[in-house]
């Protein structure tokens, strides 16, 4: 989804994911599924300067991350900003 204002815009992404392993030194535990959510900024200070910010929430569950004595299921917060200016 992505929303335009009169000097910046706001966007949400949602996304699903998963991997899976293949060979001899990994087995199915070792496949992960994931989803993402990320929600983004765009603020236009000046016509040659602009304030981008962007929060991301990322879920991902491994059964196999018992070997390294971790919970299956990791959570992970991401923030950035960011000032842009051309020249």
């Amino acid at each position: 989804l992505h929303r335009h204002f009169e000097r910046g815009a706001l966007s949400l992404r949602a996304e699903a994911f998963r991997t899976r392993n293949r060979g001899n030194a990994v087995n199915a535990l070792d496949d992960e599924n994931s989803w993402a959510a990320t929600l983004g900024a765009r603020r236009d200070l000046h016509h040659d300067v602009i304030l981008i910010a962007e929060a991301a929430h990322i879920r991902s569950d491994r059964v196999d991350r018992f070997r390294l004595k971790a919970p299956s299921t990791r959570p992970s917060n991401q923030f950035r900003i960011s000032l842009r200016a051309r020249w």
